[in-house]
């Protein structure tokens, strides 16, 4: 669409848009909610970011912007996990990243993988995968998830591993 959309990891630092000819920040493009991760997937720009509660994150908010008026579109909310890394495969919203931990002492324990219905944000199901699951993306019918040490049921697994549906075919 001739912009280039930016964010930091984290969403430490506000969203922008450049023009992708002239290199030009945007100073009217300004989402009221500009602290959220960014990733543009099948052609929308997904955003989230973590709900915090006494420093501790405690979960997701998900959702789109809108590309030219920078308005927030939420599909929906979960306590259960805290968003690090998404993608989606038609209604499927994928997620991975830590899990929240109310105990003393820590804030995050673990990752996970988990796969929500974004028009209802009811839990579809979670692929066994845990560890450092540090991205994901859906081509072609699968999913595939890249990062160091993960695991698959009891067996280590690192780099990139392709997933499979409950019912064994793959995404």
């Amino acid at each position: 669409n001739g912009w280039i959309y930016v964010t930091e990891s984290g969403g430490q630092f506000p969203l922008r848009r450049f023009d992708a000819t002239s290199g030009a920040l945007d100073p009217v493009w300004q989402p009221a909610d500009s602290r959220a991760t960014l990733q543009f997937v099948g052609g929308e720009l997904m955003t989230w970011r973590r709900i915090t509660s006494s420093g501790c994150n405690t979960g997701t908010v998900l959702g789109t912007l809108d590309p030219v008026t920078g308005a927030f579109r939420e599909w929906f909310r979960t306590s259960a996990f805290n968003g690090a890394t998404i993608t989606r495969d038609g209604d499927t919203v994928y997620l991975a990243g830590p899990l929240p931990n109310f105990q003393p002492g820590g804030c995050d324990i673990g990752s996970a993988l988990f796969a929500y219905d974004r028009r209802t944000g009811v839990r579809v199901h979670a692929p066994p995968l845990v560890g450092a699951i540090s991205s994901l993306i859906t081509a072609d019918g699968r999913l595939v998830a890249a990062g160091g040490a993960m695991a698959m049921g009891a067996a280590p697994v690192n780099g990139l591993v392709e997933l499979l549906r409950p019912s064994g075919t793959a995404f």
